[in-house]
């Protein structure tokens, strides 16, 4: 069983450390195989970065029994029987990589961060603020984000809604939205998990998270909603003087990828007689009906430059927002469902929102009918051949350069060594080719995407 392989881990562990004579905190790393039988890999002499989880777990503090034990004091522990299990932990280890580049890591200046410390059960350690810069020099790692709960699906489940809700913003991407797919993986779910778990489950590499039908809509409809309550507060006006609330009515067109949809977004003010030629507080609107305009419905008129819409008879739906202005946070529920969704305004760069649903992105474009109408006859921009170059697929210290001018490579063929977050990274070629120049010099700093040989 699980508990009597956890007691004979324990046991050889303390009988490990008592072999040569260790007397403060360690960490005993054991590999398990399918039959719960378990190999010694490797002893630490210290706290490891799962520490917290065995904290959460026993209610004992390891830390201040390290310094106890270093200090020549005796344990606070009277005894091993005294320690019990209460209830699940999870523990993320959140890091600037980037999943949807082979876990690369990445760098920045952190320009927003604020810790899911609302939701119920959750630690958070980390040293640092927004502010904070992640370099090539150091480790990555931006906390230790842990969840515990009373069980192992409660633990993951606020695991889950603590990821969601966890505000990272100035880096290109962390693996905050690799670590949320897991959360509501089956397979995850189910604790069938190996070490050949990626591999399996994502032979291609990890490539973000694919919206349902569903989740595609609900998106179209919040970026719509944002852009509707940005378009009021932007250009506020006076309602009729026989109104007795502020309303919003307003059609636009949606786009996420090669989807879009043509809704018309309909809103009424909670407070009754609001009458201001201020900005109106971005809890003025709290629930938007939406109604599908068939693609029929929409026609361009060249001779007098304007987009008509005809009456919208498609599928409609209700979204129940809660959002301030003042945090990316955003809360809703569609259609009268008990389930709250969260998604992050990540930017909003004009008529484009990059919302974050389940830790990815997805930008968002919302048109006026006549934009839409007018960007279907939009040129697409030229392709740029690159298949000459090799670029850096991270930032990094250039440290050893295997190749010369002249030389003749074949496809995986290594280039370069990069150096990056205390780790070598050896760069292969992924064509053949003659090399016609190098870039960087020896021990030159570049970042991500930057051409480091080009090739005849």
């Amino acid at each position: 069983s699980t508990q009597s392989t956890w007691g004979a881990m324990g046991e050889q562990s303390v009988q490990l450390a008592r072999g040569v004579q260790y007397h403060t905190a360690g960490t005993v790393e054991m590999m398990v195989d399918k039959h719960k039988q378990f190999y010694f890999l490797e002893m630490n002499t210290r706290l490891q970065v799962e520490h917290p989880i065995t904290e959460l777990i026993t209610g004992v503090d390891l830390v201040e029994e390290m310094l106890r034990a270093a200090a020549g004091l005796p344990l606070s522990i009277p005894s091993q029987d005294s320690i019990t299990i209460n209830g699940w932990a999870t523990e993320c280890r959140v890091y600037a990589e980037d999943p949807l580049n082979n876990f690369l890591p990445v760098v920045g200046r952190l320009t927003r961060y604020e810790e899911p410390t609302q939701v119920a059960g959750v630690r958070v350690d980390s040293g640092i603020l927004a502010g904070s810069e992640i370099s090539v020099f150091y480790d990555p790692l931006i906390s230790k984000l842990c969840t515990w709960g009373t069980t192992r699906d409660e633990s993951v489940a606020r695991m889950a809604k603590a990821l969601d809700e966890y505000v990272i913003t100035g880096l290109a991407r962390t693996n905050v939205n690799f670590l949320r797919a897991l959360m509501t993986h089956p397979r995850y779910q189910r604790g069938t998990i190996t070490t050949n778990f990626i591999p399996e489950e994502f032979p291609d590499g990890y490539k973000g998270h694919t919206l349902t039908d569903t989740q595609a809509q609900e998106l179209l409809c919040v970026a719509m909603a944002l852009h509707a309550l940005n378009d009021r507060t932007s250009y506020p006006t006076l309602p009729h003087p026989t109104q007795t609330h502020q309303t919003l009515a307003q059609r636009w067109v949606a786009r996420h990828g090669g989807t879009s949809k043509l809704l018309e977004v309909t809103a009424t003010a909670k407070a009754p007689h609001l009458n201001t030629h201020t900005h109106l507080p971005a809890e003025v609107f709290d629930t938007f009906e939406f109604t599908e305009v068939p693609e029929e419905g929409l026609q361009l008129h060249t001779h007098n430059t304007r987009a008509h819409t005809q009456p919208g008879e498609g599928e409609r739906c209700v979204l129940k927002l809660q959002w301030s202005m003042a945090t990316p946070l955003i809360h809703y529920t569609m259609n009268g469902s008990e389930e709250t969704r969260t998604v992050q305004l990540l930017r909003r760069a004009g008529q484009e929102y990059t919302l974050q649903f389940m830790g990815s992105a997805f930008p968002i474009h919302i048109l006026t009918p006549m934009e839409h109408a007018l960007a279907q006859h939009m040129r697409a921009a030229p392709l740029v051949d690159h298949s000459k170059e090799f670029v850096s697929p991270m930032p990094g210290v250039v440290v050893e350069i295997l190749v010369e001018k002249g030389q003749q490579v074949k496809a995986g063929e290594a280039l370069i060594v990069l150096e990056a977050m205390k780790m070598r990274n050896v760069l292969h070629a992924t064509v053949a080719g003659t090399v016609q120049s190098i870039l960087p010099a020896l021990g030159e700093g570049v970042d991500e995407g930057a051409a480091l040989v080009l090739f005849e």
